[in-house]
């Protein structure tokens, strides 16, 4: 069995909002791959670091 949810803004006043929300975490995601695969540096340091200086959660970093 297969179930589809699909949610609608009806609200087109929030689109800035959501585009400045997946602009940060493109920005994040990009950093995050050079620090992790061409700097090696390890994981659990780059968290800390992140949520400080992206000003993210931790729930935001985990889904990077």
């Amino acid at each position: 069995m297969h179930v589809t949810f699909e949610a609608k803004i009806k609200d087109p006043s929030i689109y800035p909002i959501l585009d400045a929300i997946a602009a940060l975490m493109n920005h994040v995601q990009r950093h995050l791959f050079v620090d992790m695969y061409i700097r090696r540096r390890p994981l659990s340091a780059l968290k800390r670091e992140y949520l400080v200086r992206f000003g993210i959660t931790a729930r935001q970093f985990n889904a990077v």
